[in-house]
């Protein structure tokens, strides 16, 4: 029999639509045009997640004060502890001389091992 198969993509996507953050990481976006074409990364989130931060010239995602706090914090106890939130990263693609709005949505989440 015959199939067919929709793959969607993106300018711009992170290596997964859920990241998990612990000391030391950063995620990096995987950009469709040269990074060269790139301009303007921010990321918000909701809730606002006070220790995620952006390289505005290269999209890099990383946790800059992990002792702060934010985001999703308490939901019963299923998730108590727990640290993140939905983000949206934004950035302006030059094409031609245009600059096209591209976006993408990730989950940004920062566990607290059980201790």
């Amino acid at each position: 029999f015959t199939t067919t198969v929709r793959i969607s993509t993106g300018h711009m996507v992170y290596p997964s639509t859920a990241l998990l953050f612990s000391s030391g990481s950063v995620f990096e976006p995987e950009l469709l045009a040269p990074a060269s074409n790139w301009q303007q990364f921010a990321v918000n989130c909701a809730p606002t997640i006070p220790w995620l931060k952006i390289d505005a010239a290269t999209g890099v995602l990383r946790m800059d004060t992990p002792n702060v706090r934010g985001g999703v914090v308490d939901v019963d106890d299923t998730y108590s502890g727990q640290d993140g939130g939905v983000c949206v990263v934004r950035a302006k693609r030059i094409t031609g001389g245009v600059a096209r709005d591209e976006h993408a949505q990730v989950v940004v989440i920062r566990p607290k091992p059980w201790s």
